[in-house]
This record gives C-alpha cells, structure tokens and sequence, in this order.
C-alpha cells in the first residue's frame, strides 16, 4: 500500500483516495481493498505522521507527509450523474452544466482546445520461460558484465534503466518468468499517430533486443553488459528466436490514455478528479512541461489488458482523425 501511494504521489504527482486502491498492482501482484479497510489504514497511516490530507470534496484526497498539493477549485461528483465526451477521451467525465456552470475552472475545461491522444507511463508485461532462472544464476556468479540488482524480499530482478531517446525504460524480471515493463514518458507524451506508433515500436524493438542479448549472453556465459550501444550494433534477430516473444504480442497491463491542452495555462496549479458511472477516475490538472511551460493534462487510468498490437489498432480506429 505505501509503495503504491508513494507511486501516485511522487511519480504521477497527484493526491490519491480510496478509489486508486478498489484494484491496484505493485510488483506484478494485484490488490483489492475496500473502502471500509482503507480508511483504517489511513487513520493508522495518519496517526503515524506518515499520510496527511490533501483536501476535501465529495470524497477525502490524502498525500504523503511533505508533499503538498495545491487545488484552485473543486468540483462535487456523483457517481450517479453521467455526462459529455470529450473530443479526445471517449469515457463520460462531466456532470450536468448546470450544477458546474458558474465554475470558472470548468468552463477552461469546456472550451479547452486539445491535443491528438495520447499515452504516457506504460505498462507492458510478457512471459519468457527459464529466464529468471537464467540471469538470476549468471548475476549470483557474476559471469555477465552488468549490474542488475535482486530485490531482498521479492527476489525480482531488476535491470538498470535504460533512457532510449526521450523514453525512460525499467525492466523487472519476476520469480514467475514474468518480464514487466515500464515506460515513463509523462513529460513526453506518445501520440497516438503514425508518428508516435513509430517512435513506440522503435523503442520497444530496442527494449527487447537488449534483454534478448542478456539472456543469450547468460546462457553463453558471454559478456553482454547493459550498457552496450545496441543502437549501433544491431543483432541478428535470428539468434533471437524462442528466447522474448516479439513486443507487438507483450501485453499492455496498464497506461494513462488522454490529452494534454493546446494551449499553455497560467493560473494555479490543480488536480481534480472525476467519478464516473463504471467507477473509474478521470483527472484534469495542470502539468509543468518542457521549457516550463505548463498545459492542463486530462487523463484516464486504463487497464487494456490486451496486446500492444491489438489496443493500438483498437485506439486507432476508434478516433476517426486517424481512419
């Protein structure tokens, strides 16, 4: 629970409420708490001095002890209410106009030009039989030249990251010969175009010829280290076969689909979450960008559960801008 939170605090910057923890994954392993058992861990965690309140709507926001989140307006929700589409979200994220109208934060969001969709803090997994028991023998015995660390209560292997252009790429291996994958690109967004599946699957084709070479290179006893310039080199892909699976076939476990705004914002930094009917959290804030520029980021957590492949094509052919 406290690495999930310090996840959502630290990582995607935002408050948290019971609602991020009804279904949640940390290390590959899924959890479920109901609203009932969470707020006897706050109240716990809150008497501790380890969590605090964020603020207060129709439901409590808390943080980290420390972190501060500041929240220029606030919008009461019901789960009951279902409302309009946004151009580049298709989910139901706005109450009625008349309970919001007089909001001035809302009517910026109303009228808010929006950028193409995107993605952005992916999460893809895919299974490899033997290779945990691989590169956990070659990294106990040091016959591979790179520093992958083994967590002390998990066991999971964890490779070093790797920053491919302006992707930052985390490899964990797990006892269960599960390989997950995790892209952070929060700053840099991957659009849902020609362009930004390009620039998706070049990355991911790098992702997976390097843990390729490093199970080849632990089952050879060669020296592969993790900070060879596979870019350079390119491997012959033949000797790849049977070791990863190819990453259009990985699973996409987890991203954060939206759209950020055209246009940049400035007025008071913000977070605001919506419930919708399905229970699901829409969030509207504003992000510091590049060159400090800051844009208003809408977003919605989503559990595709599908192939890359398979979600990319669903995603494509359900915004008409790209038929």
């Amino acid at each position: 629970m406290i690495i999930h939170m310090h996840y959502l605090v630290y990582d995607e910057q935002k408050p948290f409420s019971y609602k991020d923890f009804m279904e949640f994954e940390v290390d590959e392993k899924k959890f479920q708490m109901s609203h009932g058992t969470f707020r006897n861990y706050i109240s716990c965690l809150i008497k501790e001095g380890l969590v605090e309140v964020a603020y207060k709507s129709n439901i409590t926001f808390y943080t980290l002890r420390g972190k501060k989140f500041d929240k220029s307006a606030r919008l009461a929700m019901t789960r009951n209410h279902t409302g309009v589409c946004r151009s580049s979200i298709s989910v139901s994220t706005l109450p009625s106009v008349s309970s919001l109208s007089s909001n001035p934060l809302y009517r910026i969001l109303k009228d808010l030009p929006l950028d193409k969709s995107s993605v952005h803090d992916i999460r893809l997994r895919f299974n490899s039989p033997q290779i945990y028991t691989t590169l956990f023998s070659a990294i106990s015995s040091k016959t591979l030249g790179f520093d992958g660390t083994i967590n002390s209560r998990s066991k999971d292997i964890l490779l070093p990251a790797w920053k491919i252009r302006d992707l930052l790429v985390k490899a964990t291996i797990h006892r269960t010969d599960t390989v997950s994958i995790m892209i952070g690109c929060s700053l840099n967004p991957i659009s849902l175009d020609f362009k930004g599946i390009i620039r998706l699957t070049n990355a991911l084709s790098i992702v997976e010829e390097r843990i390729s070479r490093l199970v080849e290179g632990s089952r050879n006893a060669h020296d592969f280290g993790a900070n060879v310039d596979f870019d350079n080199s390119p491997p012959d892909r033949r000797s790849y076969n049977n070791i990863i699976p190819p990453f259009s076939g990985w699973t996409v476990a987890m991203w954060h689909f939206g759209a950020d705004a055209l246009t940049e914002y400035s007025g008071e930094k913000f977070s605001i979450t919506w419930e919708t009917a399905e229970a699901a959290l829409i969030r509207a804030y504003s992000k510091v960008m590049n060159y400090n520029r800051t844009r208003i980021r809408l977003e919605r957590q989503e559990y595709p559960k599908a192939t890359l492949a398979d979600i990319v094509e669903q995603k494509l052919s359900s915004d008409r801008r790209y038929a």
